[in-house]
């Protein structure tokens, strides 16, 4: 996990509803949280997990499907942070 505050551009994120999401407020770049893998599979990054935070604290998973937003569903939020013991 990330202790020190990083900057990633919106390019690099590689992530398109994160990138969308971004445009529209006018971002060039988020802070990295970290990456974090599944803990059944970490020898592949297919399981992992980046997380993003935007400016005002929203957090965003980017993941290998769709994007999980902490303030869309904190249910599922929980659901994924626990499964990869994100604290």
């Amino acid at each position: 996990m990330q202790t020190n505050k990083t900057m990633r551009g919106i390019e690099d994120i590689n992530c398109s509803e994160i990138e969308n999401e971004a445009n529209k407020l006018g971002l060039n770049e988020l802070e990295f949280i970290g990456k974090y893998w599944h803990p059944d599979h970490q020898d592949t990054n297919d399981w992992a997990i980046e997380i993003y935070r935007f400016p005002g604290g929203v957090l965003v998973a980017k993941t290998n499907g769709d994007a999980v937003w902490e303030n869309q569903d904190l249910h599922v939020w929980a659901e994924l942070t626990e499964q990869y013991g994100v604290e």
